[in-house]
This record gives C-alpha cells, sequence and structure tokens, in this order.
C-alpha cells in the first residue's frame, strides 16, 4: 500500500513539476525554484506537521529572493534560496484574498481535481512573483501591496536604499 507522503511526492512530480518546469521552474524536494536575471522565485510545498502515513496535509507559499538583498544580507545569490529565507513570502491562501488555504491527500483522493484545482490557483498567483523579480518590481509591489505577503529582512527605507537604481556612467 502507497501511504499518503509517498502518493503525494508522486503527484508532485508527476502532475504539478511538469506545468512548473513549462514556466522555468526546477524542482528541489516539495520546493521549485526559478532563476531569473536579478533574483529566485520560489513556489515551496509545505506538508503540515501533522500529517501521518494516511493523510498529508499541505499549503503552498510563493516568495521571492533578489541578488542585491542577498547580497547585502551576505549570503550567496547564485544558490538557490529557502523559501523561509527569502525576501518576500506570501501564503497561496493570502494571495487569493482567501484564508490559509491547504488541501488534503489520501489513499481516496481523486488526483484530478485537486491537480487542477491547484494548477488554477498557481495560474492566478505566479504573476506575484513575476512582478517581484527585479529591483524596480520588487519595490513597487512593496510599496503598492504592502500588506500583501511578508518582507523579511529590511527595513522599507533600506529597501529603497537598496533597490534604488544604479547611476548610469556618462
Amino acid at each position: 500500500m502507497t501511504t499518503a507522503p509517498e502518493r503525494f511526492a508522486a503527484w508532485l512530480s508527476t502532475d504539478i513539476a511538469p506545468v512548473l518546469r513549462e514556466r522555468g521552474f526546477t524542482k528541489t524536494r516539495s520546493t521549485f525554484h526559478r532563476r531569473a536575471p536579478a533574483g529566485w522565485g520560489v513556489v515551496d510545498f509545505q506538508k503540515s506537521q501533522w500529517g501521518s502515513k494516511l493523510e498529508t496535509r499541505f499549503t503552498i507559499n510563493l516568495a521571492v529572493a533578489l541578488d542585491r538583498l542577498t547580497t547585502a544580507r551576505g549570503d550567496d545569490p547564485s544558490r538557490k534560496p529557502l523559501e523561509n529565507r527569502s525576501h518576500w513570502r506570501c501564503r497561496i491562501g493570502r494571495a487569493l484574498g482567501v484564508e490559509d488555504r491547504w488541501w488534503s491527500v489520501t489513499e481516496a483522493t481523486d488526483l484530478r481535481p485537486l491537480t487542477d484545482e491547484v494548477l488554477d490557483d498557481l495560474a492566478r498567483v505566479l504573476p506575484l512573483i513575476e512582478e517581484r523579480l527585479d529591483d524596480a518590481g520588487f519595490l513597487s509591489a512593496a510599496m503598492a501591496s504592502p500588506s500583501l505577503g511578508l518582507i523579511q529582512g529590511f527595513r522599507p527605507h533600506e529597501l529603497m536604499d537598496l533597490l534604488a537604481p544604479e547611476p548610469r556612467s556618462p
């Protein structure tokens, strides 16, 4: 008998990964990363700590880590960031304007409707990552929607200083 965590892992690899791969993401365990010129986009499938062999509950975390902010923090921007070390983080439920959103995989779960729902929700929220994947977009989104997600590690004035356009040479 396949356990719920095994079924979840297989579902993630066969039904979700190919769609995210088409959008430029690569998979490491239950986290997907997309490299952009100025940083990383992250989609993390977080399993509940209360899971069991019979049920895997999960939510999706979205994140962006910008190279300039990573460097300012003393980390290596060429390395795939952990979702919890990224500069902008947001749960998918918050991004969709609803309560925290969790799904469940069990032996009885019909994976087709689950896949459709998760992919539909991802299609709606991935633009939030895209618009934050460069310095100007990150700063603009932070100022326009300060309550959407969590910006960690920097105060607003520090963000403005660190992400200000670099002066052009004459």
